[in-house]
């Protein structure tokens, strides 16, 4: 073979194995970093990073989201770094196991990917309501269904009187057996 033809086969094969090059597949990898642990009310950095074929992809949106009881919320939008990088500010305030996740939709030949990892937020519970107060809410709740119910009572007296008022004879109408 010549050098030429060989150098120009050379020259191809690298180019094909080049990330980004006109070989790429659109594969893509998410991964995504955490603390393992953080307090109540903590404010702390989720970080991830978006490759294909471990070089890094600048220029693309990544959505990061909070699992939760009744699904995903988005905590954030952020596009990524020359080094495929990106980050937001979290804090959580409920305790427990939470999962956060970061994806990437896809762009022209680059497919979709997901990453997730899960944290504890641990710390001091939010104070609850006390005793007294679940007390004096009962109280008052108590108090105005009273009221309401001797309202209707005070009615309903009111017109039992005014019923048996129109039974009676009137005093001073009607004949006397003496006025004859």
């Amino acid at each position: 073979m010549r050098p030429i033809a060989l150098l120009v086969v050379a020259a191809f094969v690298v180019f094909l194995w080049m990330p980004g090059g006109a070989a790429s597949d659109g594969s893509t990898e998410l991964f995504i970093e955490v603390p393992e642990a953080v307090s109540l009310g903590e404010e702390f950095t989720v970080s991830a990073v978006l490759r294909e074929h471990a070089t890094g992809l600048p220029g693309h949106e990544l959505v990061f989201t909070r699992g939760t009881l009744y699904g995903s919320i988005e905590i954030g939008r952020q596009i990524t770094d020359a080094d495929g990088r990106a980050s937001v500010e979290v804090s959580i305030s409920s305790g427990g196991r939470v999962v956060l996740s970061v994806s990437f939709g896809g762009e022209g030949v680059l497919r979709s990917s997901r990453a997730a990892s899960a944290l504890a937020v641990g710390g001091a519970a939010p104070p609850g309501p006390d005793f007294v107060s679940i007390l004096f809410v009962g109280a008052v709740v108590a108090a105005t269904i009273g009221v309401v119910w001797a309202c209707y009572a005070f009615v309903l007296v009111q017109l039992w009187e005014i019923r048996h008022e129109g039974r009676r004879p009137a005093e001073g109408h009607g004949r006397n057996k003496t006025d004859r």
